[in-house]
């Protein structure tokens, strides 16, 4: 009997003591869910104006200098540093590391120079990753712990007049541990895209002379009312198309041998000179 008693007494003791040791390493398994994302798993964000505590606030002791790059691509898969209100853009984010990593995770948002999130972070490309909604904000982050460091996300670009905008994003090493010691977070890393205020991609008329349609396919009309001047180029100044001395009137101009992507069609007549952005498909 006495045998029995101190075996029941053994037991409880053993229960208690795991129990105990389970609350102890509570913290530890809770910080292991953020594995599947921080927004999603711990309701918190990481990065952007509301941010509430950095990845480096739980994830600690490793040794591989994590470093996140930020970088946006339009629709002809250009690296671009603005945007045009309402287009679609892939934001593009890579963490670089000194050692290598078991694995990785991220956070990403945007916003405008009011703390408001910007555009609209739409769809993921990257598997592995979600999309989640909190305080009005949308977060771009990991679904689970990734074997990849790259991550790429659908944007549209927001309303005209919005000005700049910052895409925010930290990445974060970890040893897989299953825990949170021997991990490194990254410190945040901040882009900043500003407005292309030249024109919102539409058929424009500016004075008296009209550009149609915009987006175009191979054939652009120039609607002139008086003797102009007529260039083509792209963002770096590169001149595909000259028309020189056109007479008033309607001219089609064909654009068959260009590739698809964003322009300039510069109108010089006495009256002044402007350029509008003209997109080919």
């Amino acid at each position: 009997m006495r045998n029995k008693r101190y075996l029941v007494g053994l037991l409880g003791a053993s229960l208690f003591a795991f129990y105990s040791f389970s609350s102890f390493i509570g913290v530890k398994e809770g910080s292991e869910k953020n594995s599947s994302g921080r927004a999603h798993t711990g309701n918190a964000s990481a990065v952007g104006p509301n941010a509430s505590t950095t990845c480096g606030g739980c994830h600690s002791g490793g040794d591989f200098t994590p470093t996140m790059s930020i970088s946006v691509k339009d629709k002809s898969d250009n690296i671009v540093t603005s945007y045009i209100s309402g287009e679609e853009y892939k934001l593009i984010f890579d963490i670089a590391t000194v050692n290598s990593a078991s694995g990785y995770g991220f956070q990403a948002t945007t916003s405008d120079a009011s703390n408001n999130y910007a555009g609209d972070l739409t769809s993921t490309i990257t598997s592995g990753t979600r999309l989640v909604t909190l305080s009005n904000f949308e977060y771009f982050e990991h679904s689970q712990t990734n074997a990849g460091a790259s991550y790429e996300v659908n944007w549209t670009a927001p309303s005209e007049g919005t000005g700049d905008v910052t895409i925010y994003a930290m990445g974060n090493a970890v040893n897989g541990n299953n825990g949170i010691s021997g991990d490194q977070a990254s410190p945040e890393k901040m882009f900043t895209l500003s407005e292309d205020v030249l024109s919102s991609v539409s058929d424009v008329k500016i004075n008296q002379f009209e550009i149609y349609p915009n987006p175009v396919s191979e054939t652009l009309n120039l609607k002139l009312n008086e003797q102009s001047d007529v260039q083509i180029m792209d963002n770096e100044g590169n001149v595909y198309i000259e028309n020189l001395d056109l007479n008033e009137g309607v001219h089609n101009v064909n654009l068959s041998d260009l590739k698809s992507g964003i322009y300039l069609v510069v109108i010089s007549a006495e009256s002044g000179t402007q350029t509008e952005k003209m997109v080919i498909e």
